[in-house]
């Protein structure tokens, strides 16, 4: 089971950022989130990270070159 939410479009309304939470245990309420990025007409979507921890709350730099985000990583 996955969830997506929070999407965030780039400044230059190109790409979009977001995240997807996926359920490893739900008896356990285990989960990660990581973050996808796509070009805005929903091709080309791409991991953009990989831990095992979670991920969240993509924004944008106000340039558009950079992605800052919440995680759970130590």
């Amino acid at each position: 089971l996955e969830r997506i939410a929070d999407p965030q479009l780039s400044p230059d309304g190109k790409r979009v950022v977001y995240q997807v939470t996926k359920i490893l245990d739900a008896t356990k309420n285990l989960k990660t989130t990581q973050l996808w990025l796509a070009n805005a007409d929903g091709s080309g979507s791409r991991q953009l990270t990989t831990s095992g921890k979670s991920d969240t709350h993509p924004r944008w730099s106000p340039d558009g070159s950079k992605i800052l985000f919440e995680s759970s990583r130590d």
